[in-house]
């Protein structure tokens, strides 16, 4: 039996749009092992790590029973910049705990099972209250993490399947910040008779969290005694959650009507706007896209071994619940976040292994 303790770090840069979901949420892998790799390892037998990846692998582990864990920090960071004045803003919220396990059973030479935890899809991020872009959406928080029960089985000793079925939870927030009128009579709504006196600033947020039921399939052929053929495919995640929306703990502040003076005179009607207000979750839609790879790799010799994977996701898939909102006496307040358009992406990972001795492998 192999047991494994390894603490790694990833570092993701993040550029954040619209202002936080721009580039990729996946994350290739959540063990060391896989990060190391680039993600790449379908084709990669004998190793329990692969094997998360690709179920059909479990039948050529070496022992009977396999344990890796493994815990590590992910951090991702975004930069803000306005054009005009060239201020530039970090985010914060940045860390997050990436806890991975795996486990692998070996019943016969032809039969194996397994068990895997990981965090497929990540993003995380908050904008300062003071940051321009609070207006497009200035915070986003992403998790899903997968629990995943596998089986193998080589009906030849140089080809074998695998399949898996788990569940995904999805835990999702976002804020943004809105601004309202402040109407001369506050009771009543905004009108030409009762003009805007200011604008009413205030943070409004939404969480939810859904669990939604994942498959994987995969194959393993040996075309030739150092050269393995290997393919999986990682099922997409399509659902619904429902969100909770509130106003968020930050004070509000109070500007004029051209949003760019702030107000000192109209406190108690804000107040007022304020105590009538209600925030409003966005959609609750979400939809994270299904990925496939194809490796090749060849063992050269006891010492080296190189994997090339070829791995395609469905990157327009993605959807994301949209921004909440504030219903106030004069009508919806709400911002229009950029339009994001996500593509389908192919892409290519090299790997190569060096075996240095039993234990050390770099």
């Amino acid at each position: 039996m192999a047991r494994r303790i390894t603490k790694s770090g990833v570092w993701a840069a993040a550029t954040m749009v619209g202002a936080l979901s721009a580039q990729t949420p996946g994350l290739p892998a959540s063990d060391p092992v896989s990060i190391a790799r680039g993600g790449a390892g379908v084709a990669y037998g004998k190793s329990l790590e692969a094997a998360a990846l690709n179920p059909a692998l479990l039948p050529t582990l070496d022992g009977r029973l396999e344990v890796f864990i493994a815990a590590g920090e992910e951090l991702q960071s975004a930069q803000a910049t306005l054009q005009s004045s060239q201020r530039t803003a970090f985010s914060t919220d940045r860390n997050r705990f990436l806890p991975s396990f795996g486990l692998g059973w070996k019943l016969s030479s032809k039969v194996g099972l397994g068990l895997k935890l990981d965090t497929p899809f990540l993003r995380h991020g908050l904008f300062p209250q003071d940051t321009p872009v609070r207006f497009l959406g200035d915070q986003v928080d992403l998790k899903a993490q997968r629990v995943e029960l596998q089986f193998g089985f080589a009906p030849r000793n140089n080809f074998s399947v695998g399949f898996g079925a788990g569940i995904v939870k999805i835990d999702f927030a976002s804020g943004t910040t809105v601004r309202a009128l402040i109407p001369e009579k506050p009771l009543a709504a905004a009108s030409l008779s009762n003009p805007s006196e200011g604008l009413l600033e205030q943070r409004v947020t939404q969480k939810g969290s859904v669990s939604l039921p994942s498959f994987s399939v995969g194959f393993r052929w040996a075309i030739a005694p150092r050269w393995t053929l290997g393919g999986a495919f990682q099922s997409g995640l399509k659902g619904t959650v429902p969100q909770e929306a509130r106003l968020a703990d930050s004070p509000y502040s109070v500007y004029d009507n051209n949003g760019a003076k702030p107000l000192s005179t109209t406190p108690a009607k804000a107040v007022i706007v304020l105590g009538l207000s209600r925030a409003v979750a966005g959609s609750d839609h979400i939809s994270l896209p299904a990925k496939a790879s194809l490796g090749l790799r060849q063992r050269v010799n006891q010492i080296f071994t190189w994997e090339a994977d070829l791995r395609y996701t469905g990157g327009s898939q993605y959807e994301f619940p949209t921004l909440p909102s504030l219903s106030t006496p004069s009508g919806p307040a709400a911002v229009s976040r950029p339009s994001e358009v996500f593509k389908n992406s192919l892409g290519l990972s090299l790997m190569g292994e060096i075996k240095i001795s039993k234990r050390v492998v770099v």
